[in-house]
């Protein structure tokens, strides 16, 4: 069945879980018995993730970001990306949905690779959810 395009907006509940775990991490260094330098050089790796997920996956910035999924007519997916380009793919049976998110995993054909999708509930309209939910499911 077809879907029209679902446009993904970024989530304040992906926000969430991204400050929370980054901070989490940084907590953790904290009692670490580690040298002043091994601690500033994770401290900073963490710092760069969390700067890279929050710019490419919550801010949508990144020419890569997912910004929209559709199925068509055949029972492939059309996978829209920031800059633009158009990958065609398969849903794969590993694809999970739960209440409050959906990870969509996709085979693409060209170029050949998996991609996940993370759309979270409130990234999209209730209706525009439950219609990508029952069509999955369908699937």
């Amino acid at each position: 069945m077809p879907l029209a395009p679902i446009f993904i907006k970024p989530s304040k509940i992906l926000a969430s879980f991204v400050t929370l775990s980054h901070l989490g991490a940084l907590v953790t260094l904290y009692p670490l018995d580690l040298v002043l330098w091994q601690k500033t050089f994770l401290i900073g790796l963490v710092l760069l993730s969390f700067a890279y997920i929050w710019t490419y996956k919550i801010l949508q910035r990144g020419y890569r970001t997912i910004v929209a999924v559709a199925a068509t007519q055949e029972g492939d997916w059309s996978i829209t990306t920031a800059n633009g380009q158009v990958l065609l793919g398969k849903l794969l049976a590993d694809s999970v949905i739960w209440p409050w998110v959906m990870v969509l995993r996709f085979k693409v054909v060209k170029p050949l690779h998996e991609l996940s999708v993370v759309i979270c509930r409130d990234a999209i309209t209730e209706s525009e959810y439950r219609q990508l939910s029952a069509n999955v499911h369908s699937l």
